[in-house]
């Protein structure tokens, strides 16, 4: 079943016109809006249900701790005030009623938070279409008029808690002669007039507390007096009292935790041995006559033997001959000498023959590895704050592994052997230690 929605005659003619003018405004126009100019309701009963969604959209922001969507919504709020001002005469009107380029501006504002809504990573787009409102809506204020008018603030994100205050810049036109402060509470912070275009205001210490590893907003009210649109107020320089939202947000004081973990190479011997007490290895017989006579004993190829575990025990053998082993001077581990005594046995007149020996030994060989890799020093999780960090490269290093957390991550990020970065932090390998650098992006301060 299909139901008709009847659109009030102005808005309908409108929209027509703009379909022959060939303008995409249907497209354009959110379907939230266009009830809402359909149902005939007033543009400050709109305004005031957009200007609520702009807040839950900064509290939906702060809670999922994505600084860009709270600067984007934080200018739809901007934006809103601006608005308010420039067509004050028509925010008692209906929608339908209300001027083309207003409902335009709303239009636009209204469909950049539902996206915004819908997916924070359209944040700075949006914010960027935001902003060109904002300059559209200072276009339309006469600078002769001398009305005041906020175009902008900054920084949108302030930082950790430093020795020095807090101190908000804000532009606009007309600054000088506004009276312009801050509301906390009862309590006026005023502000300190640069020009006719710029005013700094200075946050007292006890309005900011940083959450250790969390954001926050501050939603100030920001007041001002400027002169009233109608012709008898710019003549007779008649004031009124204007309040607009200031909203900041404050970034945790902690970025969040690092730890690191490291591999190192070392000396790392492994032994293997030959032979036993059981089962000897059975040298060649060494045979001779009333001679000492060595035999090299061959390690392993790539292996050396350990001379302190050369045993050997003695098999047969004839004319007083017998197994003496390795000299205490010897040196060589990949053929040490092994020595045997060997005699003559004597059978009878001119009857004597060589004698002999047999010897077996055992023994550990050994192999040197001098670049075995092993763990290095490494660190758990410690708390990183906003100043730079360095860890020094341990020697005889194969590589090292820094992992940082931040409050925006879910999961960790890690970074082996190169430089790495990402929004809020760079890493730096340098010679002898690597290095953390926290930075603020650009987009959270402007």
């Amino acid at each position: 079943m299909i139901t008709a929605v009847c659109l009030p005659k102005r808005l309908l003619l409108f929209l027509i016109i703009a379909l022959l003018m060939n303008q995409p405004v249907l497209a354009a126009i959110p379907p939230q809006l266009a009830a809402a100019a359909a149902s005939g309701i007033t543009t400050t009963v709109f305004f005031d249900q957009l200007y609520k969604f702009a807040q839950q959209t900064i509290a939906d922001a702060r809670n999922a701790g994505d600084f860009l969507a709270i600067r984007g919504a934080g200018q739809a709020l901007l934006v809103l005030d601006q608005f308010k001002l420039v067509y004050e005469k028509e925010m008692d009107l209906t929608l339908d009623k209300i001027d083309r380029t207003a409902f335009e501006q709303l239009s636009r504002v209204q469909s950049g938070l539902d996206t915004l809504r819908q997916d924070f990573k359209s944040a700075k787009t949006i914010f960027s279409d935001f902003k060109a409102v904002s300059l559209e809506l200072a276009g339309k204020i006469d600078p002769q008029s001398n009305r005041t008018f906020i175009t902008s603030y900054t920084p949108k994100v302030l930082l950790p808690r430093t020795a020095k205050p807090y101190t908000i810049r804000v532009t606009g036109v007309a600054l000088d002669d506004s009276n312009l402060h801050l509301l906390n509470g009862k309590d006026k912070v005023p502000a300190k007039i640069v020009d006719h275009n710029n005013a700094e205001i200075t946050l007292p210490n006890d309005l900011v507390e940083n959450a250790t590893n969390a954001s926050k907003t501050l939603d100030f009210t920001i007041e001002y007096e400027t002169v009233g649109s109608g012709w008898i107020s710019r003549v007779f320089g008649r004031k009124k009292t204007v309040r607009g939202s200031l909203t900041v947000a404050t970034l945790p004081a902690q970025l969040g935790t690092f730890s690191y973990t490291s591999r190192v190479t070392t000396s790392h011997r492994t032994e293997q041995v030959q032979g036993s007490p059981a089962n000897p290895i059975w040298l060649p017989q060494f045979k001779g006559v009333n001679d000492d006579i060595p035999q090299a004993i061959q390690a392993t190829p790539g292996w050396k033997i350990d001379l302190s575990t050369l045993k050997y025990t003695q098999g047969n053998g004839e004319g007083n001959s017998f197994c003496i082993g390795i000299q205490a001077t010897e040196k060589n581990e990949l053929a040490p000498a092994f020595y045997a005594h060997v005699g003559r046995i004597n059978a009878g007149f001119n009857a004597a023959k060589p004698g002999y020996v047999n010897c077996g030994v055992w023994y550990t060989e050994y192999m040197i590895d001098n670049n075995f890799v092993v763990d290095g020093p490494q660190s758990g999780p410690s708390g990183l704050s906003w100043n730079e960090v360095a860890v020094n490269k341990p020697g005889h290093l194969v590589d090292l592994t820094i992992t940082i957390k931040t409050f925006e991550d879910t999961v960790p990020r890690s970074f082996t052997a190169s430089d790495g970065s990402n929004n809020l932090y760079a890493i730096r390998y340098e010679p002898s230690r690597v290095v953390i650098t926290p930075k603020v992006p650009d987009d959270y301060i402007n």
